[in-house]
């Protein structure tokens, strides 16, 4: 899975080194849909990273 992160306009690349299978992608949020284990752990992944 790819990052990116724009900060001030300033946008930056990076591997996340998780994979997730594009049929639980939801674009629009930018999240995994779902409620099974791999959605669930997936997201808690994205919303330790974003705090770092």
């Amino acid at each position: 899975m790819m990052c990116r992160i724009t900060i001030e306009g300033t946008i930056t690349r990076f591997g996340s080194k998780c994979d997730i299978h594009p049929d639980l992608w939801d674009l629009k949020s930018s999240r995994t849909s779902g409620k099974n284990t791999v959605a669930l752990e997936t997201n808690r992944f994205l919303d330790l990273a974003s705090t770092e």
